[in-house]
C-alpha cells in the first residue's frame, strides 16, 4: 500500500444500511465478520423474512412467512397466488427499507416453486432482484 493510499480516501458509496453478513465467515485480511452493506442488506434481511417460518422466533411470534404451508398444498394458480401474497404481507409489514415492485412465483415441476421479487431500496432508489427457489424435500 503506497503513502497515497493510505492517506487519501477512497471515495465510495455512503453507507446508509449495513449488518453482519449472514454466513458469519471471517473477512479475509482482518479476520473480523464480514458486513454486508446498503442494497445488500436490504436483500439478505428480505430472504431471511422469507425464510423465517411463522412462529420460530422466541417473543416476536408474528414474523416470518408461511412457504412452507405453500408447498404441500396442490401446485396450481391458487397455491402460487397464497405464495406470493404471504411473501408480499410479509415485505411490507417488517422490511421498511424495501418497496415491492414485483414478486412472481412459477412452478418448474410438481415439487418447487420459484419465486421472483423485485424490490426498490428506499433513500438510494436502487432495484434489487431476489430469486428463490422452494423445494419440497418428502
Amino acid at each position: 500500500m503506497s503513502r497515497a493510499d493510505r492517506i487519501t480516501q477512497a471515495r465510495t458509496q455512503p453507507v446508509i444500511f449495513s449488518d453482519l453478513d449472514i454466513s458469519m465467515e471471517p473477512h479475509p485480511l482482518s479476520g473480523d465478520l464480514s458486513l454486508v452493506t446498503n442494497s445488500a442488506d436490504v436483500v439478505q434481511s428480505c430472504r431471511t423474512l422469507i425464510r423465517t417460518r411463522k412462529g420460530s422466533r422466541f417473543y416476536r411470534s408474528d414474523i416470518g412467512c408461511d412457504v412452507e404451508r405453500s408447498l404441500f398444498e396442490p401446485n396450481d394458480a391458487v397455491s402460487r397466488d397464497d405464495l406470493v401474497y404471504s411473501i408480499r404481507t410479509t415485505i411490507d409489514q417488517y422490511e421498511p427499507r424495501a418497496q415491492l415492485v414485483s414478486v412472481t412465483a412459477t412452478s418448474p415441476n410438481d415439487n418447487s416453486m420459484e419465486v421472483t421479487i423485485v424490490i426498490a431500496i428506499r433513500n438510494t432508489q436502487q432495484l434489487a432482484t431476489i430469486t428463490e427457489v422452494f423445494k419440497r424435500v418428502r
